[in-house]
C-alpha cells in the first residue's frame, strides 16, 4: 500500500488531518507524514477497489512518533464501504524517536468482509505533533502473530473487548483512566489497563442501547490483579444511565496472574435491562488492575470469581424463586432448565427422550433426544393454552452430539392436533452448544401455543443430540434470527433459499449443471451456498411447487459469488409454467471472486402475471465450464414506493465491452483486458500503429443521445503521456460527429467529458491521434454515457 509512495488508485480521504505522502523521515526512502490538527482527526486511506478480507489475515506497517517528545495516542480502524461498516478499533500508543513495526490482524478487529479505507485516528480529543508511517502492506497470513489467546466466542455471545473496542459502548467511568493500548500484561496483545484514582472509583461501561438479560444471560471476563494484591472490587448493574442500580457481587482478585471471572446476571436480582456495567474499587484506596476478554455471554453460565470477599456479605438476588402453584412455566418464561415446567407433558413421536441427561448440559440437567424414524419429533406440551400475545420470542439450546450435524426443524402449534406453525429450519453442529433464537412472528400470525416441537428434517434416523434451556421471553429480541429461516416472512418476501435450506416443496431443476445445496465455502451469511458447475450454458432452476401470484412479490434478490479471472456475464429469468412462458433476461456481470447482491424487479422480467420457476443462467461468453455461488434467493415483497429512476449512467465499457457494442477498430491494436493499466480490472489498452489509426467503438443499434448529457471516459498516456487526442461522436446517418480535444496525462488517469449537445443518436465513438501519426499508445476505461444528474464518480 505504502513505499516511498501511494499504490497506484489509492486515495488520501483524510479528514482534519495534514498528509505529506514523500517525507524525508523514513525508515527508507519516503515516509507517510501525517498530523492530525484536532481531537479525533484522522488519516484515512481509500482503494478504489474494495479488497477482499478473504485475501489477506493482516495489515503490518512501520509507525514512528518522528522527534517531538511524547507518545501518539491513535487508534486503527476500517471501513467496509466508503462511508459505513467500521470494524472495531485497535489502540496503539506511538513512542518517539523510534521506529516500530505493528501487524494488526484483521481477525482482532471483528467480523471485517471487505477493506475499502484504512484509518488512524486520534484518540485524545487533542490535536497531535507528527506521526509517520513507512511499508505500509497487506499480508496474506498472520505475520506470527499468536491468536490462540483470544477470546473462546460461542454463537450468541457478545464481544466487548478483546485486543480491539466494540463500539456498541461509552466509557462512563468516574475518578479512572483507562488504557485499551496496553500490552503488559496480556492474554494476547492488547488488554485494558484499569487505574482507580481515587477510593470508590469505577469503571463504567455504557451500552449506547439497552441489552436484555434474556438474550445474554451472563458475563464473562479475565482479570489480572498485577504484582500487588489482592484487589478489592465489586460488580454491579444499572438498568438505565442514571439510578436503577442492582445488587452488589463483592470479591477479591489475588495478585499475580490472571483469573477467569463468570457473572449470571441473575446474581444482581429481577434485572430486566442492562445499560451499564460497573466495576468499583471498595478498598477506598487508588489501585490499578488489568481486564481481558470481555464477553456478554448468550448462555447461562455459573458463578465464578477468584476469591470470595473478606469484608463484604454475598451477593444479593439469590436463587428464582419457585413457580406460583399452577403456573405453566418455571421463573423467567422456562419451559425446561434442568426439568420440565409444572404441568408439561412429553408428547414427543418415534422418539427417544431423557429429561435427567447429565452430560451435556448447561446446568445440572438436560434434555437427550434420539429420532428413531425420519421425521419424529421431540414435542413439549403446555397443560394451559398460552396467549401468543404475551410472548415475544422462543429460545433454546442445542448440541449436535458426538459427529456430524443435526437437521432439525422447530414450529409451534397452536392446539393439540393441527395449528401448525410455519417451521423454522437450522442445523446443529456437534460438539457445542448453539442458541437458536426466534421472535415469535416467524412462526407467523399466532394467537395461542399449545406444543412446542423439534422435528428432524433429514428423512432419517439421527445419532443423539441435547436440548438445554427451552424459554419463552416476552420481549421481542433485537438480535437477527440465529436460525435460517426460509419460506414466507412477515414483511410480505418469501425466502426461496438461505443457509442450505430450499423453501417447503421448491425443487431443483437445473439443467446441464451439478447443484450443492450444502456448500461449506465460500459463504457470505450463515454456514452453507448453493454451488454450481456445469456447462458454459448450463442453468440453475429452481421450481415453485403451486404457482405464484406475481402481483404479491415485487422483484427478485439474488447473493452471487462467481469464480474465474473475468467477469461472468449471466442473466437470471422466470419461467410462468413447467415448460415454456419464459419471461424476457435481466443480464448482470458478476466481477470475479468477491460477492454480490441484484435486486430485480419484476417490471424489467417482463411484468408476469404468475411464477413457477426461477432460473439463473451463465451466458458462455467465456467459454469456460460455469463454476458459481448463490448465497441467497429472496422473492421481494411489491413496494408502494414509485418505480426507480433510470440509472445515472450508461456504461459503454467498465471491465468489458457492453452487450450490443463492437471493436471497429482500424489501423489500431486493440485490447479489453489490460490489468496493469486499469482503474479497476479491466481497461482498453490502444496502440495506433498506422497512419490515422483509430479505436473505434460501434453500436448494433442507434442510442437516443437526448436521453443523455455527456460522454465521460477516463484516459492515461502511460509513462509519456499523449498530447493532442481527438474523440469523434458520431450519428447514424450523414451527420456530423461532435468532436473534442483532449491530453492523456502521464502516470495517471483522468476524466474526460464530452457534450452531446446538438447530436440526435450516437452511433459510434472513434479516437484518433490529432496529428494521424503511428506509434500512440494509450489506456481508456470507464466509458460511459451520463444523464444530467449523474455526479462525477
Amino acid at each position: 500500500l505504502y513505499d516511498d509512495a501511494l499504490a497506484d488508485g489509492w486515495e488520501d480521504w483524510s479528514w482534519n488531518t495534514n498528509v505529506a505522502r514523500e517525507h524525508p523521515y523514513a525508515l527508507s526512502g519516503k515516509a507517510l507524514a501525517f498530523r492530525h490538527r484536532e481531537g479525533y482527526a484522522g488519516l484515512s486511506l481509500r482503494t478504489p477497489v474494495a479488497l477482499s478480507r478473504a485475501d489477506y489475515e493482516a495489515i503490518s506497517f512501520w509507525i514512528s512518533g518522528g522527534e517531538d517528545p511524547g507518545v501518539r495516542q491513535l487508534m486503527f480502524f476500517v471501513h467496509g464501504t466508503d462511508e459505513g461498516e467500521e470494524s472495531r478499533r485497535f489502540h496503539m500508543d506511538v513512542p518517539s524517536g523510534r521506529w516500530t513495526q505493528v501487524v494488526i490482524p484483521f481477525r482482532l478487529l471483528g467480523y471485517v468482509p471487505a477493506i475499502k479505507r484504512i484509518n488512524f485516528q486520534e484518540r485524545t480529543g487533542q490535536g497531535q505533533p507528527p506521526v509517520f508511517l513507512d511499508n505500509i502492506c497487506f499480508l496474506r497470513d498472520t505475520g506470527g502473530v499468536d491468536l490462540s489467546n483470544m477470546a473462546n466466542l460461542m454463537p450468541g455471545d457478545l464481544l466487548v473487548f478483546d485486543e480491539s473496542v466494540s463500539n456498541l459502548f461509552e466509557n462512563w467511568s468516574w475518578d479512572t483512566t483507562l488504557s485499551f493500548a496496553n500490552t503488559q500484561p496480556a492474554l494476547g496483545l492488547r488488554s485494558l489497563a484499569v487505574q482507580h484514582q481515587a477510593g470508590y472509583a469505577g469503571l463504567s461501561l455504557r451500552f449506547k442501547e439497552p441489552l436484555s438479560p434474556a438474550q445474554y444471560p451472563g458475563l464473562s471476563f479475565s482479570i489480572h490483579a498485577g504484582d500487588q494484591g489482592p484487589r478489592r472490587l465489586q460488580l454491579f448493574i444499572q438498568q438505565a444511565d442514571e439510578g436503577e442500580e442492582s445488587t452488589r457481587l463483592a470479591f477479591d482478585v489475588p495478585a499475580g496472574g490472571w483469573h477467569q471471572v463468570s457473572i449470571p446476571f441473575s446474581v444482581f436480582g429481577d434485572v430486566k435491562a442492562i445499560k451499564r456495567i460497573n466495576l468499583q474499587d471498595r478498598s477506598g484506596q487508588p489501585q490499578t488492575y488489568y481486564l481481558d476478554n470481555i464477553v456478554l455471554v448468550g448462555r447461562p453460565v455459573e458463578l465464578q470469581v477468584p476469591a470470595p470477599p473478606t469484608d463484604a456479605p454475598p451477593a444479593g438476588g439469590g436463587p428464582a424463586a419457585p413457580p406460583t402453584s399452577g403456573q405453566p412455566l418455571l421463573a423467567n418464561g422456562f419451559v425446561y432448565a434442568d426439568q420440565l415446567a409444572p404441568g408439561w407433558e412429553n408428547w414427543s413421536w418415534e422418539s427417544e427422550i431423557n429429561f435427567d441427561n447429565a452430560k451435556p448440559a448447561l446446568g445440572r440437567r438436560s434434555i437427550a433426544v434420539r429420532y428413531t424414524q425420519g421425521y419424529a419429533g421431540l414435542s413439549l406440551r403446555s397443560p394451559v393454552t398460552l396467549n401468543a400475545q404475551d410472548y415475544g420470542t422462543l429460545i433454546l439450546w442445542v448440541h449436535g452430539g458426538e459427529q456430524g450435524e443435526r437437521p432439525l426443524r422447530l414450529f409451534l402449534q397452536q392446539e393439540d392436533i393441527g395449528g401448525d406453525s410455519r417451521a423454522v429450519l437450522f442445523e446443529a453442529p456437534a460438539g457445542i452448544w448453539t442458541p437458536i433464537t426466534v421472535p415469535l412472528s416467524y412462526f407467523g400470525d399466532l394467537t395461542t401455543i399449545k406444543r412446542i416441537n423439534l422435528q428432524d428434517a433429514s428423512g432419517e434416523k439421527q445419532a443423539p443430540f441435547y436440548v438445554d434451556s427451552v424459554q419463552l421471553v416476552r420481549e421481542v429480541l433485537s438480535t437477527p434470527l440465529t436460525a435460517p429461516n426460509v419460506g414466507p416472512q412477515p414483511d410480505g418476501s418469501r425466502v426461496v433459499y438461505r443457509d442450505g435450506y430450499l423453501d417447503t416443496g421448491w425443487e431443483n431443476w437445473s439443467w446441464e449443471s451439478r447443484v450443492n445445496f450444502r456448500n461449506t465455502q465460500p459463504v457470505l451469511f450463515g454456514s452453507r451456498s448453493i454451488a454450481v458447475r456445469g456447462n458454459a450454458t448450463g442453468g440453475l432452476s429452481l421450481r415453485s411447487p403451486v404457482t405464484l401470484t406475481a402481483k404479491d412479490y415485487g422483484g427478485v434478490l439474488l447473493r452471487i459469488f462467481a469464480t474465474y479471472d473475468l467477469p461472468r456475464r449471466m442473466q437470471l429469468y422466470l419461467q410462468t409454467t413447467d415448460i415454456g412462458g419464459e419471461t424476457p433476461g435481466y443480464v448482470f456481470d458478476v466481477m470475479p471472486n468477491r460477492w454480490q447482491t441484484f435486486t430485480v424487479p419484476l417490471s424489467l422480467l417482463g411484468s408476469p402475471q404468475t411464477l413457477k420457476r426461477i432460473n439463473i443462467q451463465d451466458l458462455g461468453e467465456l467459454g469456460s465450464p460455469a463454476e458459481y455461488y448463490i448465497d441467497e434467493i429472496t422473492l421481494l415483497p411489491p413496494s408502494a414506493e414509485k418505480p426507480p429512476a433510470p440509472p445515472p449512467f450508461l456504461a459503454l465499457f467498465s471491465n468489458r465491452l457492453a452487450k450490443g457494442w463492437r471493436d471497429a477498430s482500424q489501423g489500431a491494436r486493440v485490447s479489453f483486458t489490460e490489468a496493469d493499466t486499469a482503474r479497476a480490472w479491466y481497461a482498453i489498452a490502444v496502440q495506433l500503429e498506422q497512419p490515422n489509426g483509430a479505436l473505434r467503438l460501434q453500436a448494433e443499434s442507434p442510442l437516443d443521445a437526448g436521453n443523455f448529457e455527456t460522454l465521460s471516459f477516463w484516459v492515461h498516456g502511460g509513462p509519456s503521456g499523449v498530447k493532442g487526442l481527438t474523440v469523434a461522436l458520431y450519428p447514424s446517418g450523414d451527420g456530423a460527429p461532435v468532436t473534442a480535444e483532449f491530453d492523456a496525462p502521464a502516470d495517471e488517469w483522468r476524466e474526460v467529458r464530452v457534450p452531446l449537445e446538438g447530436l440526435a443518436d450516437l452511433k459510434a465513438l472513434a479516437i484518433t491521434a490529432g496529428d494521424g501519426a503511428a506509434g500512440t499508445t494509450f489506456y481508456l476505461d470507464d466509458v460511459r454515457l451520463r444523464r444530467a444528474s449523474a455526479a462525477a464518480p
